[in-house]
């Protein structure tokens, strides 16, 4: 079951504690998540890192420039649960075509990854 992050709070060294939808709380290294380039380059700043909300729309975490992380990949890093196969993939997908600077093909896996989002959104798991 996917789940929402509903509190966040940043803390030194580009670190966030996250709390989710059932409970569970820890703490993220987003450094260890994303490079801080393109639209994560402004997370540098460690004063522009700390203006981080929820957005509740879509149960995740997001800064001011809509910079945001998907909660599915927050969840895994706090509790070590993997990210079934087809997300994994899906993830992986973007990440390549983020790393190859391929605009079109890190939109259309952004594009499977936020419908299976919204599409799965208050849903129980199947």
């Amino acid at each position: 079951m996917l789940r929402n992050v509903v509190d966040v709070r940043p803390l030194s060294g580009h670190r966030l504690r996250l709390t989710f939808d059932d409970g569970v709380e820890g703490i993220v290294d987003v450094a260890q998540i994303v490079q801080f380039t393109g639209v994560f380059e402004p997370l540098r700043d460690q004063v522009f890192f700390e203006q981080v909300k929820v957005n509740r729309e879509f149960g995740t975490v997001q800064w001011p420039n809509d910079a945001d992380l998907d909660s599915e990949v927050l969840y895994a890093k706090v509790t070590g649960v993997p990210i079934p196969q087809e997300r994994a993939d899906l993830h992986a997908s973007l990440d390549r075509a983020l790393e190859d600077s391929d605009a079109g093909r890190a939109m259309e896996a952004w594009g499977y990854l936020k419908r299976y989002r919204i599409g799965r959104k208050g849903r129980s798991p199947r």
